[in-house]
């Protein structure tokens, strides 16, 4: 059986990833890395990902705390508690 020359090989993809990534946060404090992957998150191809699972968890706290003022707004209305 014949083989055929690979197009793209994978572990040597990952490899020179993770070699540039290396370089790139040697030297780097924890902190420092923890901002670089951070930023390689919210910047990288993932990043417009990133950006709405943020908003919809802003969103969704907001809608929270709107029901929450509602139903107290309602109590306070019909004299159930007090200010």
């Amino acid at each position: 059986m014949k083989r055929t020359k690979k197009k793209f090989d994978c572990i040597e993809f990952k490899q020179k990833a993770q070699e540039r990534i290396y370089e790139e946060i040697k030297g780097m404090s924890w902190e420092e890395e923890i901002n670089y992957f951070k930023k390689c998150a919210e910047t990288g191809p993932m990043g417009i990902w990133w950006k709405k699972v943020k908003e919809a968890q802003q969103l969704r706290k907001h809608v929270d705390m709107g029901a929450k003022n509602n139903k107290l707004q309602r109590l306070k209305s019909k004299g159930l508690i007090k200010s």
